[in-house]
């Protein structure tokens, strides 16, 4: 389990090209979510994430967060 404080975000200092480390964020995902052993979730405060991950909320108050915490890991038990 990955708590992050943050949006999945890739920093590049030099670059500073923000839809080329969108597309690879991504394409990331993409491979964790369909390539990957690891399962993926995403709890977004108060930004939505549910344009990068297939197991994403959004929720708008940290007071959610341990609540919405259980209920994504016991997503992840219950699918076969």
């Amino acid at each position: 389990m990955v708590i992050s404080d943050g949006e999945m975000c890739i920093r590049d200092s030099i670059d500073g090209d923000f839809g080329r480390r969108d597309v690879y964020k991504r394409q990331v995902i993409d491979w964790i979510e369909n390539r990957s052993p690891v399962q993926l979730v995403a709890s977004g405060i108060g930004h939505d994430v549910t344009r990068y991950s297939t197991r994403a909320v959004t929720i708008m108050d940290v007071e959610q967060l341990g609540g919405t915490t259980v209920e994504q890991l016991a997503g992840l038990f219950d699918e076969d």
